[in-house]
């Protein structure tokens, strides 16, 4: 109703700027941001100074893909209003859209420290301490989930997510229950389930909630890919190629989904095929740790150990401390013969080693790669005792 009144009105009096102002916020609290944009423009030449319909304007420009422009003005404001925690709520969205985690954090704190939303900020906040894998953080940001907002699907979401990156399994499926139980029609919700009952251990739980998935949203490629991801888990592979490549003709370019992708290629023994996935993938995602790791491991099958040394210093740039990755670069530096470094990585992963076994974590580097180099037989024994415990549980 309000968006026809302003409509009329805009139109009689062009040069009013409320007019203006009225149709645009109308517009994008209903979601039609393109439209909405216009009128903010009409609204803002003719009243330029006018920053909580700035705000407004940006938000609009968020949500169809604007960066720039956006950036330009919330970064104008917050020089001019420093303390504006809508304006760092913005601010945190366009990093974490960009990727920019820790940014998006800084500024999510900074909003609700000045009386920001707290569950909006929450769990923006907690989706890039996620990104940035500070797991732990991010469960102790939403744990307290039933004072914040108990009936939050949203929140109940992100907190599985955590509790399932966090490695928490049990705590995740029980998260991702109760955000289904509050959003049963929620594909988002029913996918995280899915996934957390595969990490938990229960793959037949898992593949029946993902048959059903896939009869309630078939247009949605999260639900492909979690059903790619069970038949992945139970070794029908050529199923899951099937679910993986219908999610990416749903949403092209999904960088996890390319991933799931090439490691089924790879367990198909089609290495060829696998190998230019993953060098596509990290043509698109060359910050990412993993896109390395995977190539260097493909190009290593493949025998190609000087380009997977190179794979592995790529990603020992990005992660210095990736204890599986220098074990791996010590294989293909032995195949080529290169013995300078080997001295030093040894040490390194020998050392990284002992530390996740005094944390309790998990191994990550294998018994083989350890046997390779010469590692002390307690080390060995500890990773070989995990591979075996992981071995009776398929």
């Amino acid at each position: 109703q309000s968006i026809g009144h302003f409509k009329k009105t805009a139109r009689d009096r062009k040069d009013w700027p409320n007019a203006h102002f009225g149709l645009a916020t109308s517009l994008s609290r209903i979601g039609r941001h393109d439209e909405a944009i216009l009128s903010f423009r009409k609204g803002l030449a003719l009243q330029p100074d006018h920053p909580e319909l700035e705000k407004e304007y940006a938000a609009s420009l968020i949500a169809v893909g604007e960066r720039e422009e956006p950036a330009a003005i919330l970064g104008r404001i917050l020089v001019a209003h420093p303390e504006d925690q809508q304006a760092h709520f913005l601010v945190a969205n366009l990093a974490r859209l960009a990727g920019q985690y820790e940014k998006a954090v800084i500024h999510n704190g900074a909003s609700m420290d000045r009386g920001g939303d707290t569950l909006a900020n929450s769990i923006n906040m907690a989706n890039c301490l996620i990104s940035l894998g500070r797991c732990d953080e991010a469960v102790s940001l939403l744990a307290d989930a039933d004072r914040i907002a108990p009936e939050s699907p949203e929140l109940w979401i992100t907190l599985g997510n955590a509790y399932l990156q966090a490695g928490k399994t049990a705590d995740a499926v029980t998260a991702c229950r109760r955000s289904l139980d509050l959003a049963p029609g929620s594909a988002m919700a029913a996918n995280n389930l899915v996934l957390a009952l595969l990490k938990a251990g229960e793959p037949d739980q898992a593949a029946t909630l993902a048959t059903q998935n896939r009869q309630n949203f078939p247009g949605d490629a999260a639900t492909w890919s979690a059903l790619g991801a069970v038949c992945l888990s139970t070794e029908e592979f050529e199923e899951a190629l099937v679910a993986f490549d219908k999610s990416l003709e749903l949403t092209p370019g999904d960088i996890s989904v390319m991933h799931n992708r090439g490691t089924t290629l790879h367990r198909l023994g089609q290495y060829e095929d696998a190998l230019q996935v993953y060098q596509k993938i990290v043509t698109e995602a060359p910050d990412s740790a993993r896109s390395w790791f995977n190539l260097g491991n493909i190009l290593q099958v493949l025998s190609r150990h000087e380009e997977a040394i190179d794979a592995f210093r790529c990603l020992l740039k990005i992660d210095p401390e990736n204890a599986a990755a220098l074990s791996l670069l010590a294989h293909s530096l032995h195949q080529e013969c290169l013995w300078g470094e080997l001295p030093s990585i040894r040490a390194r992963v020998i050392e990284l080693t002992r530390a996740e076994i005094n944390a309790g974590s998990i191994i990550s580097t294998s018994p083989f790669s350890l046997l390779q180099l010469s590692a002390p037989g307690d080390v060995r024994l500890a990773s070989a005792r995990q591979s075996a415990r992981a071995a009776e549980n398929l």
